[in-house]
């Protein structure tokens, strides 16, 4: 069934009536997700003296029999890692070095945005810092190397991929995503991205299967919402857009082809899958999104 955008506030609005009826003590309710919400911020907090909220691997450590039980739950408490030394440095040094003479000798500095490149047009920066390349060498070898083929691949197998005999996708078998390019200038101190809401949010609120797949949030039961579980989530649908993805992907991510270090990325993220701080947002998705991401900064992991 197609999505309606007829009056799309009275839609939300009928829907929380029905939420509201369904769960006539959602002041309790409330209140406890309140209270987890304060005590899930003092974990992250405490998580980051100890040095780092989100759980960071090597790729030797997972390559050949995945994660351990230990770091799956890392993982999905979380909903996002470091994958560190994935693809070969010295090939990565030397697919950087041509990407960077390809940018200069190709003027992509002084290239003025056209339609397509509207998403990303109205960076706060100097420079350019998100580029509309997506089929360089560098690129394309970075999404089709067996190693990133593995890294994904274990990280698909933390999902909850079959259940009651229902195969919900194949976490063995994906699609690559063709994104763009990102370099940052050294010093800069922005993520290089003005505020934007990606798209889905108000399907979540809408849509038929979307609502299954935050049954248990809309219910007020937020203890038992499984974030990594695939249940409804290829069903959805999403109203048509430039910036709408209609591929299921289990995990987003960004390939770094320099040295980071802390502070010197481009995503922020908030390291929860617990409902009380993000209700609505799934894990991340992806299958496979990658940004080749090159911070041109000090010295780093």
């Amino acid at each position: 069934m197609a999505l309606s955008t007829e009056n799309l506030p009275q839609q939300i609005r009928d829907f929380k009536a029905a939420l509201k009826a369904q769960a006539p003590d959602y002041k309790a309710r409330f209140e406890d997700v309140t209270k987890a919400m304060e005590a899930e911020v003092e974990r992250i907090k405490e998580a980051e003296k100890c040095g780092s909220a989100i759980p960071q691997f090597a790729y030797s450590d997972i390559a050949e029999s995945g994660f351990s039980e230990a770091q799956k739950q890392q993982v999905q408490r979380a909903g996002c890692c470091i994958i560190r030394d994935t693809l070969p440095s010295d090939e990565v040094t030397a697919h950087n070095e041509k990407l960077s003479r390809y940018i200069v000798e190709n003027g992509y500095y002084e290239h003025v945005p056209t339609v397509e490149d509207n998403y990303f047009s109205q960076l706060k920066s100097d420079k350019p810092q998100i580029f509309g390349i997506y089929w360089s060498p560098a690129q394309i070898w970075a999404r089709q190397h067996p190693n990133m083929a593995k890294a994904r691949r274990h990280l698909n197998h933390l999902w909850t991929w079959q259940d009651g005999g229902h195969t919900y996708f194949n976490p063995d078998l994906e699609a690559s995503y063709a994104d763009r390019l990102r370099r940052r200038e050294p010093g800069d101190a922005t993520l290089g991205l003005s505020p934007h809401v990606d798209s889905g949010s108000v399907e979540r609120w809408i849509e038929p299967h979307y609502r299954k797949v935050y049954h248990d949030v809309f219910q007020g039961n937020w203890h038992d919402y499984q974030a990594f579980h695939g249940a409804n989530r290829i069903e959805v649908e999403e109203f048509p857009s430039p910036a709408v993805c209609s591929v299921f992907r289990t995990f987003q991510g960004w390939v770094a082809l320099t040295p980071q270090g802390k502070g010197d990325g481009t995503l922020q993220m908030v390291p929860s899958t617990s409902p009380c701080l993000i209700c609505f947002c799934a894990p991340f998705k992806m299958m496979c999104r990658m940004r080749i991401c090159v911070a041109r900064h000090r010295g780093g992991h």
